[in-house]
């Protein structure tokens, strides 16, 4: 994982490098196991919120889109006259609507990276997780399982030494 380069997502204005593979990341020590399963679930809320931001600006930039694509059509089609097919030929090379469209994929890529980043959060690591802490489970209960067969064993064991070196009977049952 360390050869994994973080990636670059914008929401809003604010731009930040998340390296996805230390948020997925997960220690098999139990301090780690712990932390990890309390943490988890918010930061599936912070990457859910971060999409969810993202997505409103993807949104946005696409209204305005629309707007604009609306504005030039009737820029061209004052300009040029009637003929659609050199309105929208026009309309669609135009700088201002490039520029525009390509903000437009800018901020669909953020989406999807913030999907994948919430999806890795959410399914990916719990699921791990919840795996891990079973397994780490299974494996604990089955040591105290296992003192606890040794601790009857050797209760046994002195119970039977212990009638042994007094006989069949107690002292005290003897009749005196």
């Amino acid at each position: 994982m360390s050869d994994i380069k973080p990636v670059p997502v914008t929401v809003n204005t604010k731009g930040f490098d998340y390296d996805l593979s230390k948020q997925a990341e997960i220690a098999t020590n139990y301090d780690a196991l712990n932390e990890a399963l309390a943490t988890n679930p918010g930061r599936y809320a912070v990457w859910g919120v971060l999409e969810a931001s993202a997505r409103k600006v993807h949104e946005a930039l696409e209204s305005k889109l629309d707007i604009l694509e609306a504005e030039l059509f009737e820029e061209y089609r004052a300009s040029i006259g009637s003929p659609v097919d050199a309105i929208k030929a026009n309309v669609k090379k135009d700088p201002r609507r490039v520029k525009l469209q390509e903000d437009v994929l800018e901020a669909k890529a953020n989406v999807e990276l913030l999907l994948v980043g919430r999806k890795t959060i959410g399914e990916q690591k719990k699921d791990s997780l919840l795996a891990l802490a079973s397994n780490i489970r299974a494996e604990m209960q089955s040591r105290i399982g296992n003192i606890g067969y040794v601790s009857e064993r050797q209760k046994r064991d002195l119970e039977e030494r212990a009638r042994g070196s007094r006989g069949p009977a107690s002292p005290r049952r003897s009749g005196n």
